[in-house]
């Protein structure tokens, strides 16, 4: 539990925590929950800098969402303008994201940084079409997609501010996931959108949790599905899920049972966004 630690700052300006962030003489990180920052054993994280004095835990709702990346996980499921979006599936992902007590802790900027394979609310955020606000040596947001496939450019250098999304009216939502009980972490899950229009799919998008190293969209199947057009005609075609994706084997389950379970967690998440 940073043994190695020599150096903590809680700085009250961003310009002040990039500096301390981009000096050369001493390994310094970023803390936003900590969650998993303080169970590193890293003999290269020598000092951090605790954003918790940034004014990062904002919650902005309106056309565009724009959650403050020290907005607590817990917060994304009590929020009640939060609670209303996307027929509650941004609190429902929060949820799967740990007990009470890690979520007080885990933020929403931190989750993202991680990407766990099996983050429910990194997934979602996919589908949301999600970009994130980077501050460092020049600001810019970059989609959620690029942050994912490129972490080390973005993240090492920069400090991550917000999280954005346009807001979801219009459009359905369902997440799926498969674990041995309720409160486990999932082996694998499914996040579904669609925007329907006089009965027929205008878009539809789909996401899977535990069958790569991150949360990833499969746009191939995202255009099957919207070429299908109808939920009758969709779940025909969510069977050729499997042959598109190669999950990975683990502890807690086989490449084989996550190829063989993508197309029925996809099938009830994209019921769920159908009729939602």
């Amino acid at each position: 539990m940073l043994k190695h630690l020599e150096e903590y700052h809680r700085p009250r300006d961003l310009r002040q925590a990039l500096e301390l962030l981009h000096r050369k003489e001493i390994p310094t990180h970023v803390l936003a929950g900590g969650t998993n920052l303080v169970l590193s054993k890293s003999p290269n994280i020598k000092a951090v800098v605790d954003l918790g004095e940034l004014g990062l835990d904002f919650v902005e709702t309106g056309e565009v969402i724009r959650l403050g990346s020290m907005v607590r996980v817990q917060e994304l499921v009590s929020n009640p303008e939060i609670k209303a979006l996307a027929n509650g599936t941004i609190s429902e992902a929060a949820k799967w994201e740990g007990t009470y007590a890690i979520r007080n802790l885990a933020t929403v900027g931190g989750t993202i940084a991680v990407s766990e394979s099996t983050s429910a609310l990194t997934a979602l955020m996919l589908v949301l079409g999600a970009s994130v606000e980077l501050n460092g040596e020049s600001d810019q947001k970059v989609p959620l997609e690029d942050l994912l496939d490129r972490k080390g450019k973005y993240i090492a250098s920069n400090i991550i501010t917000a999280i954005e999304f346009p807001n979801p009216k219009g459009w359905g939502f369902g997440l799926w996931k498969v674990a041995k009980l309720e409160s486990d972490e999932p082996i694998l899950l499914a996040v579904a959108a669609v925007k329907k229009e006089n009965g027929k799919a205008e878009d539809v998008r789909l996401a899977l949790g535990g069958v790569h190293r991150r949360p990833m969209r499969v746009e191939e199947m995202e255009n099957m599905l919207k070429e299908a057009g109808t939920l009758d005609e969709m779940v025909k075609v969510i069977p050729r899920l499997g042959e598109m994706i190669s999950p990975r084997s683990n502890i807690r389950a086989s490449g084989e049972y996550r190829k063989e379970v993508a197309p029925v967690a996809a099938r009830r998440a994209l019921t769920m966004a159908w009729e939602a």
